[in-house]
């Protein structure tokens, strides 16, 4: 059987230095990889650029040097075409852009910025000799946009980092960072040793735990939390999936590179604080004797590799501005790196840039120290809320409040 993935994609970059476009960079790209399987093994043939599909694929016939074992059954045959790119095109995204700076260098004219912000529309073929046909075409937003004070020594302070789909947000979410930036020349003190704290870019919580949340570390005892499916580990507040649909966050992977044919936009993994189900590829799915449930990834130029599409927190009821509005003191954390969790569950990490809140008022930006608890605790005993919308308009994850431990 001879199968062909490509990618053809359509994008613009717009860098960003000392608060100016410096540079505009539009590329058109084109990339395939062919696949054949015969004998209990695969073939493999990549290009990159307008190559005829036929002579890529009698490429990887020929490719037996580099062939591996294949002993799993390949998915069941599907058909699948959606097309999600709006009107729009590219030819606004400079100019948005441009919007959001001079909007950014009006507003709090004392910081400086520089980044990249990337605007792509992208086809995805996944096409095999069985009748496998499976396309979609989507259009992001991928952008990092760094700040620092002006009178700041450090190469960069902080920073707002986001993906999401074409209809662009950079205005709304650096507006929300406004209220944090206002406060900059007023230093706060960190409230006690135990204290309330937001986390806006939760992501960095999800790590160790991600691992078991995977059949095969789950499987052979390597994650933390083996063996303890259906036990209650967390608060029963607490949920989390592996999203693979959501175009306005970004999200856009109804197939796997497999060809796996997401059943649903995405999958509970925790539900209710409880351990519901682990993510598996078409190897690791024979291995384990489970199905795959679509998580086969595979970049041109690179093998098949578990992983997830997107980890996702289940968001709650109550508003962001709400859950800290309630709360007489809560730090903001915005800049969190360098972290680490321990094989037993302790996460800590230091906090290169948090603000004070009391009582929902952003008060003052708070010196550098380092936040620690236990994944079980975080996400347990020690959960405060969860809010019902994101820090910003592309945040993916919702807002996590959560008592933590602080070493100064």
């Amino acid at each position: 059987m001879e199968e062909l993935l490509s990618l053809d994609i359509r994008e613009q970059t717009v860098k960003i230095q000392q608060n100016r476009i410096a540079a505009v960079r539009h590329r058109d790209s084109q990339q395939l990889v062919a696949r054949c399987f015969a004998g209990g093994q695969v073939q493999t043939a990549v290009a990159i650029g307008k190559v005829a599909a036929d002579s890529l694929i009698q490429q990887a016939k020929e490719a037996s040097a580099t062939a591996l074992s294949c002993s799993y059954a390949l998915p069941p045959v599907a058909s699948y075409q959606k097309n999600l790119v709006r009107e729009r095109g590219l030819e606004r995204f400079v100019p948005y852009v441009k919007q959001a700076l001079d909007f950014l260098q009006e507003r709090v004219p004392d910081f400086i910025f520089s980044g990249s912000l990337r605007s792509s529309l992208i086809k995805r073929r996944l096409w095999n000799s069985a009748g496998l046909d499976l396309e979609v075409e989507y259009g992001t937003n991928d952008w990092i946009l760094l700040f620092k004070h002006g009178g700041s020594a450090t190469i960069f302070d902080g920073g707002f980092e986001y993906s999401e789909d074409e209809g662009v947000s950079i205005l709304e979410t650096c507006a929300a960072y406004l209220p944090l930036l206002d406060t900059w020349n007023s230093p706060a003190d960190l409230p006690g040793n135990r204290v309330p704290v937001a986390f806006i870019t939760p992501e960095v919580l999800l790590d160790k735990l991600g691992q078991s949340l995977r059949i095969d570390c789950y499987s052979n005892g390597s994650a933390l939390f083996s063996g303890r499916s259906g036990e209650a580990l967390f608060s029963q507040d607490f949920g989390l999936a592996d999203v693979n649909f959501d175009p306005a966050r970004g999200i856009v992977a109804p197939f796997d590179g497999e060809g796996v044919l997401h059943e649903s936009p995405f999958l509970p993994l925790i539900d209710q604080g409880i351990i519901k189900n682990l993510i598996a590829d078409l190897r690791n799915g024979t291995k384990y004797g489970v199905p795959s449930t679509g998580n086969g990834q595979r970049t041109i130029g690179k093998g098949v590799s578990l992983d997830f599409n997107a980890l996702v927190i289940r968001h709650g009821s109550r508003p962001y501005r709400e859950l800290l509005g309630q709360l007489p003191a809560c730090i903001v954390a915005t800049l969190l790196m360098g972290g680490d969790t321990t094989d037993d569950g302790y996460f800590s990490c230091p906090v290169q840039l948090a603000f004070l809140s009391r009582h929902g008022e952003i008060v003052g930006r708070l010196p550098s120290f380092t936040v620690g608890g236990t994944l079980q605790e975080i996400f347990g005993s020690r959960l405060l809320g969860i809010s019902c919308d994101g820090f910003g308009a592309g945040a993916r994850n919702p807002v996590v409040f959560a008592e933590l431990s602080i070493d100064r």
